[in-house]
């Protein structure tokens, strides 16, 4: 049985983000994506929840080498407590996106343009290639 090479998900860099002590920062986060707080201290404010027609707001507190995964998709408000360096993991791609990747690329490969060749002809001149006569196909006159 012959091997195939594993193939891995295209998934984009993580982003780094800095937040100076006392400012704070919005993140528009997708569900399955993660904030890694890699130094200082960070409070994350999740979206409130409503509960039997109470508002609950959610806070997290990161510290250094402590992560947060995102359930749902929205906005966390994150204030520095301290000096915070942050990066944020976008979620893995899902199931279709790969399967588009994988297809866009499989096409790419059957309908690849073959590179210009130079030619000394001017861009005017006629081609050399024959054509076929004016009426060669039947049933068009």
């Amino acid at each position: 049985m012959r091997e195939r090479p594993m193939k891995t998900a295209q998934s984009p860099a993580p982003l780094p983000i800095s937040v100076k002590q006392g400012n704070s920062h919005g993140f528009a986060v997708a569900p399955g994506a993660m904030l890694v707080c890699t130094t200082g201290t960070l409070r994350l404010s999740k979206p409130p929840a409503v509960v039997y027609e109470n508002m609950q707001w959610v806070h997290i507190t990161l510290h250094a080498g402590q992560a947060h995964l995102v359930e749902q998709a929205g906005w966390l408000h994150g204030a520095a407590v301290s000096d915070a360096k942050v990066l944020y993991v976008p979620p893995p791609p899902s199931f279709l996106a790969r399967l588009l990747a994988s297809g866009a690329s499989a096409l790419g490969k059957a309908w690849a343009i073959p590179a210009a060749t130079t030619s000394t002809q001017p861009p005017t001149a006629p081609s050399s290639s024959p054509r076929p006569p004016r009426n060669a196909w039947p049933g068009f006159h």
